[in-house]
């Protein structure tokens, strides 16, 4: 199974692609990728660390007093 995980920034605009391609016996490949553009140039320069968290574009609509949880990973996330 193939599921592309869509990197927002603040305002919502999609800035790169993580994509999980889950594999027989439970093992995994996953890469980054800018959208539009040809996966295997990955980010383009970018670092993973200049990308945002996954759904922090969700961040302006939290109320004022409500339960954050952090995890890792945008499976987990979900």
């Amino acid at each position: 199974m193939r599921r592309v995980y869509l990197i927002r920034d603040i305002s919502g605009e999609v800035i790169a692609e993580h994509v999980r391609v889950d594999l027989p016996g439970r093992r995994k490949n996953v890469y980054w990728q800018v959208p539009g553009c040809d996966p295997r140039d990955g980010l383009m320069g970018m670092g993973t660390p200049d990308l945002p968290l996954y759904g922090s574009e969700r961040l302006p609509a939290l109320q004022i007093g409500r339960t954050l949880v952090v995890t890792e990973g945008e499976k987990p996330a979900e």
